[in-house]
């Protein structure tokens, strides 16, 4: 995640300080959430196929992808340079 959040800061679709508020969310207590179970049974993958995949490395190009399509969800438009 906290590649992800570098990323958006890097590519100017968050601030700076966004970023620095989201990363802060991210160093929470260390517990596992309270729905981790559910949302594991809504993918349909075990804890530990999970763990993989979070600690793997995004790609600057999967990012790129996931940044649209989350621009397209929540209706905002891409950012010009």
């Amino acid at each position: 995640m906290r590649n992800e959040i570098s990323h958006h800061i890097r590519k100017g679709t968050i601030t700076r300080e966004d970023g620095i508020s989201e990363l802060s969310l991210l160093c929470m207590d260390g517990e596992k959430p309270t729905n981790l179970n559910e949302f594991l049974d809504f993918v349909d993958v075990t804890e530990a196929e999970f763990d993989a995949l979070i600690h793997k490395p995004i790609s600057p190009q999967l990012l790129d992808i996931i940044s649209e399509i989350e621009n397209w969800l929540l209706g905002r438009s891409r950012l010009q340079f």
